[in-house]
């Protein structure tokens, strides 16, 4: 009906039923998330580490949950699993590998469900929900682009050192684009590695 606080909703005529149903699905979903986030670890540091990946699912979300635009998450990931022992390279590619799978996915649905929104619906709603499916799969596609085509990463990282150079944030320039490029490097062969390896993709995909 509204907001409320949850001891109002204590002591209205809600269903306890429905209210641990919500809580189980929520507990299944962290615990489905972390073990997706470790089939990632596993791969790309090459070994199994269930509880870290279920604390760098919860930082994810905790982060998503107060930041604005929900974007918080994948940095804070990032720099958890860097302090835990995992190399840069590696900590940027598990967020990064987990969001493109959920975003192949997600775009699958829509596409499906899209379809028949076209054959049954017309109008604004209609309109809006197309312009959002495509921006969605050109932002994708860039990403995708990004992480695997070395040509394309490296250009886009030249372009931002020196624009940070111009800046006068970044110093030696030469320091600098050894270490980056290396890091971004060491990023795109991890990255492909997780599409080498059939099972770990299937198990990602469908779960």
């Amino acid at each position: 009906q509204e907001d409320m606080s949850f001891s109002a909703l204590i002591n209205s005529s809600f269903s306890p039923a429905i209210l641990l149903c919500a809580l189980c699905i929520w507990f299944f979903i962290q615990v489905n998330d972390g073990f997706r986030v470790n089939l990632l670890v596993k791969r790309s540091s090459g070994r199994s580490r269930p509880f870290l990946s279920f604390k760098t699912n919860a930082i994810g979300r905790y982060y998503d949950a107060i930041t604005p635009m929900s974007t918080g998450g994948q940095p804070f990931q990032v720099f958890y699993l860097k302090n835990r022992g995992i190399n840069v390279a590696a900590a940027i590619s598990v967020p990064m590998g987990k969001y493109v799978i959920n975003q192949l996915c997600l775009s699958f649905v829509w596409t499906v469900c899209l379809i028949f929104a076209l054959t049954s619906e017309g109008g604004l709603t209609t309109v809006l929900c197309v312009v959002g499916w495509a921006m969605n799969s050109l932002l994708m596609v860039a990403i995708i682009i990004l992480s695997v085509n070395q040509r394309v990463g490296t250009k886009l990282v030249v372009g931002i050192m020196k624009l940070l150079q111009k800046m006068k944030i970044i110093k030696n320039y030469e320091k600098s684009y050894n270490q980056v490029i290396k890091v971004v490097t060491d990023f795109q062969v991890t990255l492909k590695n997780f599409t080498k390896d059939g099972w770990t993709f299937f198990k990602l995909i469908f779960s």
